[in-house]
């Protein structure tokens, strides 16, 4: 949900008309990314790197459909403003704003997590916390 929302700040992300469902892709990533780095099919490693590219790719595809359409259909988000930018900046190309956006959504996916774990552990550690907020 969390990955979603940022998704769609950032790139306009729609799940109920993306074919390919993002969290499930930066699930599997963050699992790999936790093991045993062996390439081979069957590891999650490879899964990993399958489901990478599987999200690059999806990047990708939302980059190349706002630079093929006119300015005036534009989302008005981030990646627009990108996309604006890569005209008078010569280090915005293509590869490098795929790769930003990657990890742009990368981070916001494993420090939301994490972030919501540790706050419901303190908060389970401090019922006088919780009793204020309440």
């Amino acid at each position: 949900m969390a990955l979603e929302f940022v998704a769609k700040q950032l790139i306009s992300y729609d799940p109920q008309q993306s074919s390919e469902k993002i969290t499930d892709s930066y699930i599997s990533l963050v699992r790999g990314l936790m093991s045993f780095p062996l390439n081979f099919p069957g590891t999650a490693y490879y899964k990993c790197m399958k489901d990478r590219k599987k999200a690059m790719n999806m990047v990708r595809e939302v980059l190349k459909q706002r630079l093929a359409s006119p300015p005036e259909k534009r989302q008005g988000d981030f990646l627009d403003h990108v996309i604006q930018d890569m005209n008078s900046q010569d280090f915005l190309i293509e590869d490098f704003v795929v790769q930003l956006f990657f990890g742009l959504l990368y981070v916001s996916f494993d420090t939301i997590s994490t972030m919501t774990t540790l706050t419901f552990k303190l908060l389970d550690e401090n019922p006088d916390v919780l009793q204020e907020l309440i």
